[in-house]
């Protein structure tokens, strides 16, 4: 998977990511999509990920400019 979001390559994918599989990206976005901040934490948190890191993933997704980008690009 590349480590940009596309485009210009700018901005860098959080290397968290880079051992979450389809399913798991497509379940974060999801939570993202939703707003759902205590989902997004259990879910973050069985995947092992800290509070930080679970954090820096959802901005990630914030910057994002469309839905269903976040591991396409």
């Amino acid at each position: 998977m590349d480590d940009t979001l596309g485009g210009d390559g700018t901005e860098s994918r959080p290397s968290v990511l880079d051992n979450a599989s389809e399913t798991q990206l497509l379940e974060l976005e999801r939570h993202y999509a939703e707003g759902d901040r205590d989902a997004w934490g259990a879910l973050t948190g069985s995947y092992g990920w800290s509070e930080q890191q679970a954090e820096e993933v959802w901005q990630w997704f914030g910057e994002r400019s469309q839905p269903g980008d976040a591991f396409n690009q």
